[in-house]
Parts: structure tokens; C-alpha cells; sequence
């Protein structure tokens, strides 16, 4: 019993931010916080990354302004996990995910300060 709660407690103080010094951006990268919810954006997969995005094509029904190209097709992204930061240092838009069996979960995407 013993030994699992010192593998318990050494498990523990292992785990860390998805991103690392000296990753650029990566304390940036860390205080990404969710539209909804206000947990983090980042967990400890590195689910953050830069990505290619565009604004949705005028005329079109969805409240989506934003759709991003990732896991091989254009994506529209929920208006409810954009965050609206004006210090993207990247230069690029930034999305946040996580891929399952099921699909893509968005925790938030980020566009450049460009827009």
C-alpha cells in the first residue's frame, strides 16, 4: 500500500502544461482559457497548434465567422470557442483540440491579430 501511494504522489508531481519552456510560446500557449467554462485550452497533449483558417464564405446560415483546415478538411468553427485576444503572437491562427474515435472536440481557436 505503501508503494502506491509513493507512485501516487511521484505520479503526481510529473505531470505538466502541455507546452514547455523553451517551446516558442509556450507560457502564451498556457494561459489560453475556454469562451465557456474558462478552463484551459491546452491540457497536457499539446493540443495547441497553428493552423490555416479563413473567414466563413458570406451568405452562409451558420454563426460561424471562422472555419480551420485540420485533419485534412476545411472545419467550421463554433463561434462559442473563439477567443477574441488581440496578442496572438504567432502571427497565425491558433486552434486548440483534441482527437477521439468518435471526432475532433474544439477547446478553442484563436485567429491572428491581423483580423
Amino acid at each position: 500500500m505503501r508503494l502506491l501511494v509513493v507512485g501516487l504522489v511521484a505520479l503526481a508531481g510529473s505531470v505538466a502544461f502541455g507546452h514547455e519552456a523553451p517551446e516558442p510560446f509556450a507560457d502564451w500557449y498556457n494561459a489560453l482559457r475556454r469562451p465557456a467554462g474558462g478552463g484551459s485550452c491546452c491540457g497536457n497533449d499539446h493540443d495547441c497548434a497553428t493552423v490555416e483558417y479563413r473567414i466563413s464564405p458570406p451568405g452562409d446560415d451558420t454563426e460561424s465567422e471562422f472555419e480551420a483546415f485540420y485533419n485534412g478538411d476545411w472545419h467550421r468553427i463554433p463561434e462559442a470557442d473563439v477567443v477574441r485576444r488581440h496578442d496572438n503572437p504567432t502571427g497565425e491562427g491558433v486552434l486548440c483540440k483534441r482527437n477521439y474515435s468518435s471526432g475532433t472536440f474544439i477547446l478553442c481557436f484563436v485567429p491572428s491579430d491581423e483580423l
